[in-house]
């Protein structure tokens, strides 16, 4: 038998969750990143036309003057980092 259910989303990623709770830690993860700014990145191929770059540094402008260096490690949809098992690294605050 069909049963109703409520989730919460959240209104950046559109990420549902079962616990209002939970939307809201996401929010706030989101809003805390806010103040960051791409500084530079960098392609390892220089001929490449991917749309996401091998290497950013970030900065937060509400810092000191520390830079943040990412780099890519995944490439896939949506479904693939939040359906993994490494999920919860993606929402934890």
């Amino acid at each position: 038998m069909a049963r109703q259910k409520v989730f919460y989303e959240c209104a950046f990623c559109k990420r549902l969750y079962d616990e209002e709770r939970q939307a809201t830690e996401c929010e706030t993860h989101h809003n805390e990143m806010a103040h960051l700014k791409v500084i530079d990145c960098a392609n390892a191929n220089i001929d490449s036309h991917d749309l996401f770059p091998e290497k950013i540094l970030l900065k937060n402008d509400q810092g000191d003057d520390h830079l943040a260096e990412y780099t890519l490690s995944k490439r896939g949809s949506i479904a693939d980092f939040y359906q993994s098992e490494e999920q919860s690294e993606w929402y934890q605050s």
